[in-house]
């Protein structure tokens, strides 16, 4: 779970639809992002976001089968390529920000 505070990440012994209940309430107004994993199927589809991880990974999949089928794998696999590539240059600068900023706590006389 995400907060502008914090962030929960959570391990439990199952990964049932019950298990995912506890965590999240009956009352959950959140969006989850996860995997295709049927213990999700609860929540409505305008509270889900697959994890882009595992899309890439299938679509991965996809485009090392023969034949048509890693054609259209291919065209597939590129679209998330296309989604992120202006995100590039933000984590870019997100990352020196950050590296600054440890800079500064580890010799703050360096100001």
């Amino acid at each position: 779970m995400v907060t502008p505070v914090v962030t929960l990440f959570l391990q439990a012994l199952s990964r049932s639809a019950a298990a995912a209940i506890e965590l999240l309430g009956t009352a959950f107004g959140g969006i989850v992002v996860s995997d295709c994993f049927s213990a999700h199927n609860n929540l409505p589809t305008q509270q889900r976001q697959l994890c882009w991880a595992h899309v890439i990974r299938d679509l991965t999949a996809i485009s090392e089968r023969p034949g048509a089928t890693a054609e259209l794998g291919m065209e597939l696999l590129d679209l998330p390529q296309q989604l992120f590539a202006p995100m590039v240059p933000l984590q870019k600068r997100h990352d020196r920000l950050i590296q600054v900023g440890a800079e500064l706590l580890a010799d703050p006389q360096s100001v």
